[in-house]
């Protein structure tokens, strides 16, 4: 992805658009918000959270499709709210967003609050 002004902006069609910030995590239940726009009416973006390197999984989603329940698209815009849950302190929690077959994602802002 490039970072601009907007977020991180992605003109490839598959890969990784954004992971990290690899930082730590009590024990608790959180709310990842991720948010957009994207002129793909194709393809899916998916979100994953992991720790311990990639080993454990705290969440993997796919979050927009033409067709996601967990997700809103509204004149190219979307919103995702997914809650996850941390049993044991992380100190190196990462967010990966991944796109398959999209083209022109903008991710606007990732926020992760505990609830």
């Amino acid at each position: 992805g490039t970072i601009n002004e907007d977020g991180i902006s992605s003109q490839a069609s598959t890969g990784y658009l954004l992971y990290g910030p690899y930082t730590h995590l009590k024990e608790g239940n959180y709310v990842l918000s991720l948010e957009g726009t994207t002129s793909s009416l194709y393809g899916t973006i998916s979100v994953d959270i992991v720790s311990d390197r990639g080993e454990t999984i705290l969440l993997d989603k796919t979050v927009i499709t033409p067709s996601a329940e967990n997700s809103e698209i509204n004149e190219n815009k979307f919103l995702t709210a997914l809650m996850f849950n941390v049993t044991d302190k992380v100190d190196d929690l990462e967010i990966r967003v991944y796109l398959d077959n999209c083209d022109k994602v903008n991710v606007q802002k990732v926020s992760v609050i505990l609830q």
